[in-house]
């Protein structure tokens, strides 16, 4: 984020907690003004993804095509209270 100029960049990508037997991975991205953001989605990582998927599908067995989709889910829960109570000794306005 650019205050000087008012504009925006972000990139928002989500991680699994749990196990997902179908998940593309398809980022979300949010630039621009910041009177006017426009949100949209990276599709270039999905389109790697069937790719991938297509390679197996064609040459081991239709369900291989399944494999580059399952997320088993590894992603860590994050610690909010340290988080929180790190944001505050910085002196950042923390709400309840």
């Amino acid at each position: 984020m650019n205050l000087g100029s008012e504009r925006m960049a972000f990139h928002l990508q989500g991680h699994a907690k749990e196990s997902r037997l179908v998940r593309v991975l398809l980022p979300i991205t949010i630039e621009g003004p910041i009177r006017s953001p426009k949100p949209g989605v990276e599709a270039g990582q999905a389109i790697a993804q069937g790719g991938v998927a297509a390679a197996p599908g064609a040459l081991v067995n239709p369900l291989a095509a399944v494999l580059p989709f399952v997320d088993p889910g590894l992603a860590d829960d994050a610690n909010c209270a340290g988080l929180i109570g790190q944001a505050r000794a910085e002196g950042v306005p923390v709400g309840r």
